[in-house]
């Protein structure tokens, strides 16, 4: 299905992007966080942080962040906490990662009394499939000039609920930067004819419901019934269940479980994904509907198996990993993705395939990425 762009202008915008080369000069946009990141390990924090890390490397935005316990921080962003010291102005950049997306419109309020123009970006479609009040109170305290979705099923619920012309996708892999790209493909691959064991890879928050309970279950089975295989498992231990399954199962299998802090530096999260065979979120958030990680370990050519939660069906077709299916346990379906892909030796040769296919995805989707841009840049078009 085409992405939904059914406005002429935003087409000939970014045919003009794809086109042209010569720099326009910029006027900058002012960028808002309106709702407060929960932790560095959130994959809906990630999503967010990945796309203002994008923002913050190019020319076109003067970043300013904002927390809303601060009662006046969103009329101070659009006048003097700019991290470029640059009076241009632009449009309004709000972002909406939560489940409440009026937590996002009250970020925006200002922005719309002042006469800027607003950009919503959803990481979430909670509140769109949910079909709550949320996003109508959303739009009618903002008035957004655009929506910006990452997937084709998020553009289809938020067009059915509002203006389809006003809804465009952005997909998150282009959000990961150039140099992180090249890193995680660069490291050379274990040899495909090595007797290590198959190393199992989770990152993420340590929780049931982003799945780590289950990815940790799932190894102890195989490692119990002799599979030579590994744990790899990154993220701070703040959930009692989980924490002492984890130590329990390190206890059991002592050299085949690898625990580590979330690795937040990109040549530390890099040398990570390397080292990981399979790639597995069973998560149950539906709070993130295109998680970055994903899109990471796929930059790196790990084999992804993952929930049917969100959008993530949607990216797996696009990197060609694998879906959890609802029936049967874990362990089944990662021995299934090894079957499928004829043993070890076998995931490990997919490897380079896996990691052209990803950078085909994100190349694709650059364009799209440019023309958003170019909108912050000159809010008029938004008009």
């Amino acid at each position: 299905m085409g992405v939904v762009m059914t406005n002429m202008a935003w087409d000939e915008l970014n045919h003009s992007v794809m086109q042209r080369q010569e720099t326009t000069r910029a006027t900058y946009a002012r960028v808002v966080v309106s709702s407060t990141l929960s932790s560095a390990t959130s994959t809906a924090a990630g999503s967010t942080d990945a796309m203002l890390q994008y923002l913050q490397r190019s020319d076109a935005v003067d970043l300013c962040e904002v927390n809303l316990s601060d009662a006046v921080a969103p009329v101070r962003s659009l006048f003097g906490r700019s991290r470029r010291g640059s009076s241009g102005t632009g449009a309004f950049l709000v972002t909406v990662p939560s489940d409440t997306a009026v937590r996002g419109a009250l970020g925006a309020v200002p922005a719309s009394t002042l006469g800027l123009p607003v950009v919503a970006v959803h990481h979430s479609d909670v509140y769109l499939s949910a079909s709550t009040n949320h996003l109508r109170l959303f739009r009618r305290l903002c008035q957004p000039a655009l929506e910006v979705v990452p997937s084709q099923r998020m553009a289809e619920l938020a067009a059915h609920s509002g203006d389809p012309d006003r809804v465009v996708i952005v997909d998150n892999s282009v959000f990961l930067a150039d140099d992180v790209v090249a890193k995680l493909a660069g490291y050379e691959a274990p040899d495909v004819g090595t007797s290590r064991p198959i190393i199992l890879g989770f990152l993420g928050a340590l929780t049931v419901e982003d799945g780590a309970l289950d990815v940790i279950e799932a190894f102890a089975r195989l490692a119990d019934s002799g599979l030579a295989i590994e744990l790899h498992i990154a993220g701070s231990m703040d959930d009692l269940e989980v924490s002492s399954t984890l130590l329990e199962v390190t206890a059991r299998h002592p050299h085949r479980v690898h625990h580590a802090e979330y690795p937040v530096d990109d040549h530390d999260r890099c040398e990570w994904f390397n080292d990981i065979d399979i790639f597995v979120l069973p998560t149950r958030d539906v709070a993130d509907a295109q998680p970055i990680v994903i899109y990471e370990a796929a930059a790196a050519g790990c084999a992804v198996l993952a929930s049917d939660v969100g959008s993530i069906r949607e990216q797996l077709e696009h990197i060609g990993g694998y879906l959890i299916s609802g029936d049967g346990k874990l362990d089944g379906q990662i021995k299934k993705v090894m079957s499928m892909n004829a043993g070890i030796a076998g995931v490990r040769d997919g490897r380079q395939r896996r990691i052209t296919r990803f950078q085909n995805h994100r190349l694709s989707n650059l364009p799209t990425a440019h023309s958003l841009l170019e909108l912050l840049k000159n809010p008029k078009k938004l008009a």
